[in-house]
């Protein structure tokens, strides 16, 4: 027994009293734990980087059934990738004991972070898609960054729908995974675990929706250049018939009337496709302006015209 009054001896043994004292289970909690045989689960919140990169590595090597790992930057997939982090994802994708493990990636993407992917894919079976890469058990999303769909600045890591790990970044730039994060939450507390997985689902889901609109829009596009296209030929083709009808010295008046407005409506319909052409090029970025000088007396003459010509076909029907 050591007796002391000593005021820096009984600080000490206070602090190592309320560090045990806080990082304990209330009575009442264990009782239901063992009443109920159920785990409540633990939260903790870890203010040392280097703790923080030995649960994140053991967390993932303890996965038996599932791994959702969300990055907010390229900075923090570069840090998970030094660490040994991916390569882990790596190996339980290509174990043979790991086939059953469903894992998803989220991430921003990057030239460099593009190449370790496509070196993935040569010792895995993962594949091209429309939004990321696929295989079996093994599934990589982008976060984009324009729009901002990326909108956390923490890593989020869940493992078997069990315990959650969210990291936050204080110093992005810095290319050491301990000299970069901050404080960071592990749990194994159900209802933290699951507002974790719900807000990685939510990610995912919202990408794939961002995916599927971009590839509507795409088809969209394409069809408007096609049907411009193809609308702009024949119209072409009436505006020419009519050039060489209006020649003809034997045409009546009233054929010519009619010939003037057929190369009128003709000239419509090419100037509306031009224009629907020029919106989609507005959308993607590729339109070129080209400085002309007009009359614009004679613009405004043959609106009128134009509009005199239908006044005077709906009178005469």
């Amino acid at each position: 027994m050591i007796y002391s009054n000593f005021k820096e001896i009984v600080e000490h043994q206070q602090y190592i009293f309320e560090s045990l004292w806080n990082t304990s289970s209330s009575a009442e909690r264990k009782t239901t734990e063992i009443r109920n045989d159920v785990s409540l689960g633990i939260a903790e919140i870890i203010d040392n980087p280097s703790r923080t990169q030995e649960l994140f590595i053991d967390l993932i090597k303890s996965a038996k059934s599932e791994v959702l790992l969300m990055l907010p930057t390229v900075n923090s997939f570069m840090r998970e990738y030094r660490i040994g982090a991916i390569h882990l994802i790596e190996e339980l994708s290509t174990q043979p004991e790991a086939r059953a493990i469903n894992i998803r990636i989220l991430t921003p993407i990057n030239n460099t972070v593009r190449k370790i992917i496509e070196e993935m894919k040569t010792k895995t079976t993962l594949s091209d898609e429309s939004d990321g890469y696929y295989n079996s058990n093994v599934k990589i999303r982008h976060l984009e960054s324009e729009p901002n769909l990326n909108v956390t600045t923490a890593t989020i890591l869940v493992v078997d729908r069990k315990a959650s790990l969210a990291i936050e970044k204080v110093n992005d730039s810095n290319e050491r995974f301990i000299e970069a994060v901050g404080l960071s939450s592990y749990s194994t507390s159900q209802p933290t675990v699951i507002s974790y997985l719900s807000i990685f689902e939510n990610f995912w889901n919202q990408l794939e929706l961002y995916q599927r609109l971009k590839q509507h829009d795409k088809m969209q596009q394409e069809f408007i250049n096609i049907a411009a296209h193809e609308l702009r030929t024949p119209a072409q083709s009436i505006l020419g018939y009519a050039e060489l009808a209006k020649t003809e010295p034997q045409i009546e008046k009233q054929t010519r009337a009619y010939i003037d407005g057929m190369y009128r409506n003709a000239f419509r319909i090419q100037k509306l496709t031009k224009d629907i052409l020029d919106v989609t090029r507005i959308e993607s970025d590729t339109l070129r302006l080209n400085k002309i000088k007009f009359d614009l007396k004679e613009v405004i003459l043959n609106a009128i015209e134009a509009q005199k010509t239908c006044f005077n076909q709906k009178a005469t029907r």
